[in-house]
């Protein structure tokens, strides 16, 4: 147990060490050459060397299962796609999340309009026939038809998107881990800002859904996830690991 302890210790120190001289590298060069001195920079070694033990873990208990160091890197490897493919999974999820919600939400305002302009429309005619009445209510069923069909789609993909998630909890987040460090360096309120009055926010993928608005709620949903989160249950698995 202290061999395989010592060599454990080891190599995260020595995973510390290399990002240690590369980000003490960044630094001096940033500061020397473009005057910006970014002491965040530093924060790389915490996550960096969190990334590292996560795989390690999985490696070096593979290692003691199969006895085999190959097959343990393999395994380990594949065990990174596996997280990496379920990260992918439940962003796409995510984004159609959001796409469903933004167009169960615009249906809603379109109907609440229909409804005023139909109430309208009903008072001046006072019961005669309407064209124009006719053509409100075939749009106002048209629309509440496309609001259920987009509320039950969105029910099931939050369904699966919390199921995803609920999976993810429990696992190593490599790639969230990673992206700490951006989230460090970018604060929130230094991204782009939306503007619903520029053209490039009305580009939309059709149904009502905004590009812009839809990466900016991305960015929202991912960064408003905690450190805790992230780091905490992926040490978590690791400690699990280790017993």
């Amino acid at each position: 147990m202290r061999l395989f302890l010592t060599k454990y210790v080891a190599a995260l120190l020595f995973v510390t060490l290399q990002v240690t001289l590369f980000s003490l590298a960044s630094f001096l060069v940033l500061g020397l050459r473009a005057g910006a001195w970014e002491p965040s920079l530093f924060l790389a070694i915490p996550i960096m060397v969190a990334f590292f033990s996560y795989l390690f873990s999985i490696c070096a208990f593979l290692g003691m299962v199969t006895r085999s160091t190959m097959v343990a890197l393999l395994l380990t490897l594949l065990a990174w796609f596996a997280i990496f493919l379920l990260h992918s999974g439940e962003s796409g999820i995510m984004t159609f999340k959001l796409m469903a919600e933004q167009q169960v939400e615009r249906t809603e305002g379109r109907i609440e309009a229909l409804q005023k302009d139909l109430q309208a429309d009903s008072e001046e005619s006072r019961g005669t026939i309407d064209s124009q009445l006719v053509e409100l209510r075939s749009r106002l069923k048209s629309d509440q038809e496309k609001l259920d069909s987009g509320e039950s789609s969105l029910s099931k993909l939050t369904l699966a998107h919390d199921i995803i998630y609920g999976i993810k909890t429990v696992l190593p987040k490599t790639t969230e881990t990673i992206a700490l460090l951006e989230r460090w360096l970018i604060k929130l309120a230094e991204l782009p800002k939306i503007d619903q009055d520029d053209e490039a926010f009305q580009a939309n993928f059709g149904n009502g859904v905004n590009r812009k608005q839809l990466e900016h709620e991305l960015v929202q949903a991912v960064r408003s996830r905690s450190v805790g989160w992230v780091m905490g249950t992926s040490l978590a698995f690791e400690g699990v690991l280790w017993e």
